[in-house]
């Protein structure tokens, strides 16, 4: 989940103080936002649910203690996913809007998927470990996607 935060805070720099942003960096937290919405396909924290929150192994006693770490951090991914989202989305390019509205998509799916789990949770709240910085900055901005 660190691996996405980094890029999306800097996307986040760039758009709330108006710093020249790099190819690299818009193209670097695609690929984390990439990476992490399909990671279910290689496993990913679908398949950590799935193992320790909805099988026998979540009763074992050496698993109890982690429990809701392991909900935190999952629901985590998810806030953290659509901070990021909502930052790319400002400086994509247009040929990036159907990757995009396939990333929601997952998420949502994954959402729903998660929620019997998981429980319901606000998206809006700050992750445990962290606070995230405002967006509301966002919605008086122009989507950006000049280079440097």
């Amino acid at each position: 989940m660190l691996i996405v935060l980094r890029p999306a805070c800097s996307v986040w720099r760039s758009l709330r103080f108006g710093y020249p942003l790099g190819a690299n960096v818009a193209q670097g937290l695609s690929m984390r936002i990439q990476g992490t919405v399909n990671a279910d396909v290689n496993g990913g924290a679908t398949l950590l649910r799935q193992l320790f929150l909805e099988s026998s192994l979540r009763d074992e006693e050496q698993n109890v203690p982690f429990i809701q770490e392991l909900k935190n951090s999952i629901i985590d991914q998810f806030k953290i996913v659509d901070f990021a989202i909502k930052l790319f989305k400002q400086v994509m390019k247009p040929q990036d809007r159907l990757l995009v509205d396939d990333w929601e998509i997952k998420v949502r799916d994954q959402l729903a998927a998660a929620e019997p789990t998981l429980g319901q949770f606000d998206m809006s709240a700050p992750p445990s470990f962290t606070v995230l910085p405002s967006l509301t900055f966002l919605k008086d901005l122009k989507p950006r996607t000049e280079v440097v």
